[in-house]
């Protein structure tokens, strides 16, 4: 017969196989039906300790996480529930992708209750072994620090596990880029190009492959040379090309047009415009800036490919078209442009990315600092140490 408890206890008993149990009544669930949780321990004091924090978390309003939820039920309905609702398709798109392949094959069936940080640690160290790149663990620890973010919130943790376990070093990217000299002849190669302007707006302004698609006449003011970036155009699947919002609230951004690139876009709409007829009924009229000769919008991996081999035809180095906005931040930066405008002008969410991106240039902006102080002082130096000429009696 198994034992009952002492006084003072709660409901804890032992089992007939020896182990210790706490019964700790949680209220009730929708139905009216008792809602029980049930701790076990090997020792009478274990399981007493437990049920006063489970007790003392139940009178402080947290939720007590049901041992039965696993990782894997509470990933999908993150990705339903927050995800998808809150963030861009193509963010939903990366997080599933992580969610599939990575979490829940290797911590699905855990409870969620039970991720603490030494299990995951573990996981991280196996991915890593498993011949992951630094890079690729610390984006799945970061889709896991965000799920887990929202289950604080939940109140259905208590503690962000992803944020307490130690990530492999990651290599600092540095961006590839076309130097000043290579990016004057990738603009002479292009010239009367199908796509001139597409690329020149991309090297000017430094808009992100998508913005440069989802660009639409209405968001150019070609009279006063003004852009807003007010969409960008990705695939989503299952629906081919789509229009969406911006990365962020800075990515909408209103930018002053060069002459090279306004010359380029008021070419592209004669030329446009010229199209519009030939295609007489067949023309899409979407608003799009660059188009198939049909007015359709451009398929982002077609624009990449022909922009390989128009590098290759032009004897450029390989670069990627998302290349040409970090050509363009460097050449602002060399020509002494305030990083924060730079941040403004790409859209960047923080000064700092735009700091952290471009972290490796600011050695060769300081010399060329103190080459101009040396410039705009030495004659002043030299005027200063000047011997006095000596007079002839």
């Amino acid at each position: 017969m198994a034992k009952r408890r002492g006084s003072g206890e709660g409901s804890i008993y032992q089992r007939q196989d020896g182990r210790w149990c706490a019964q700790v009544s949680l209220g009730y669930k929708p139905g009216g039906k008792p809602h029980r949780k049930f701790l076990f321990g090997k020792t009478r004091v274990e399981v007493s300790e437990a049920m006063k924090r489970t007790l003392r978390e139940q009178q402080l309003g947290l939720t007590i996480t049901s041992e039965r939820q696993t990782v894997a039920q509470f990933l999908t309905h993150w990705l339903e529930d927050v995800v998808k609702l809150k963030n861009k398709q193509s963010t939903h798109r990366s997080y599933e992708w992580i969610v599939r392949i990575h979490l829940i094959p290797s911590l699905g069936r855990l409870p969620l209750a039970k991720l603490t940080p030494q299990k995951l640690q573990a996981f991280i160290n196996e991915r890593r072994v498993s011949g992951l790149t630094a890079t690729t663990v610390r984006h799945i620890n970061a889709t896991l620090r965000a799920s887990l973010s929202q289950a604080q919130r939940w109140q259905l943790v208590h503690q962000n596990a992803a944020k307490l376990v130690t990530l492999p070093r990651s290599v600092r990217y540095k961006p590839t880029i076309l130097s000043p000299a290579q990016a004057k002849e990738l603009l002479t190669f292009i010239s009367g190009h199908r796509h001139e302007a597409l690329l020149t707006v991309a090297l000017t302004l430094g808009l992100r492959r998508g913005e440069s698609l989802g660009l639409r006449w209405s968001d150019i003011d070609l009279d006063n040379a003004r852009l807003h970036v007010n969409h960008s155009l990705e695939r989503v699947k299952g629906k081919g090309l789509h229009l969406s919002e911006p990365k962020s609230e800075r990515a909408k951004r209103e930018l002053r047009l060069p002459q090279i690139c306004l010359t380029a876009l008021l070419k592209h709409r004669i030329i446009q415009d010229q199209q519009r007829v030939w295609a007489g009924s067949k023309w899409h009229d979407g608003d799009f800036v660059f188009t198939t000769s049909i007015g359709t919008p451009l398929h982002p991996d077609d624009i990449s490919r022909m922009f390989a081999a128009t590098l290759k035809s032009a004897g450029l180095p390989k670069v990627r078209f998302h290349d040409l906005r970090h050509s363009c931040a460097t050449m602002l930066l060399s020509l002494g442009v305030h990083p924060k405008l730079v941040q403004e002008t790409l859209g960047h969410s923080t000064y700092q990315l735009t700091m952290d991106t471009y972290s490796h240039m600011i050695p060769a902006l300081r010399n060329e600092v103190a080459d101009k102080m040396d410039e705009i002082l030495s004659t002043a130096v030299n005027e200063a140490v000047r011997p006095e000429p000596k007079t002839i009696n």
